[in-house]
């Protein structure tokens, strides 16, 4: 008698887990070529994971010009668009708490500056555009011209939450997809 107390007890607290919300903050920054980011992950209050990433030892000798966010922006778009069926699955299960993004810089000529700050915008505006059913606050977007000097600086903090179920669901998925890019299609050419 007292096992199926126990498995039953067992069985209701695997239940509420799979329904808890799983907490991820990010804190990304980029200033004068540095990259830095920071991950929090928690569960019921408690903190699972904590993250410092220095982002340089990563992509050596990465720089990033002002005049380029509108193309990286394109490509984080295009990047998006490539994996749109995972994209959307993530999407309805993720929601944002907070999300402030700001990003600042020159190219040290004002009428350009001025072009590549509406193209920012107008980037940050798409994405705004994609994500914002799954916005459970104000986001604080900025994009500050410096018409007089050459540099970029963004950082992006935010926290977004997910049932640890759909957590899950969701990895497992991804796995199963990657296994699926991996395999080579029959019927094609040398794989008779």
């Amino acid at each position: 008698m007292a096992w199926i107390i126990i498995a039953i007890i067992l069985t209701a607290a695997v239940i509420l887990l799979l329904f808890a919300r799983l907490y991820i903050t990010c804190d990304y920054t980029y200033t004068g070529g540095e990259q830095k980011l920071f991950i929090a992950v928690s569960l019921l209050g408690i903190h699972l994971m904590k993250k410092e990433i220095d982002m340089q030892e990563e992509e050596e000798g990465w720089q990033l010009d002002f005049s380029e966010l509108p193309n990286k922006l394109k490509q984080g778009l295009q990047t998006v668009r490539e994996m749109k069926k995972m994209a959307d699955f993530i999407l309805r299960i993720v929601y944002i708490h907070r999300l402030e993004w700001k990003t600042e810089g020159g190219t040290g000529d004002a009428a350009s500056t001025g072009t590549v700050t509406g193209a920012v915008w107008a980037g940050k505006g798409m994405i705004l555009g994609i994500i914002r059913g799954n916005l459970e606050c104000t986001p604080v977007i900025r994009v500050e011209p410096d018409f007089q000097r050459r540099y970029v600086a963004s950082s992006l903090n935010c926290m977004v939450s997910v049932r640890l179920g759909k957590a899950i669901h969701a990895f497992l998925k991804m796995i199963r997809s990657q296994r699926k890019l991996q395999q080579p299609v029959s019927g094609a050419p040398g794989h008779g």
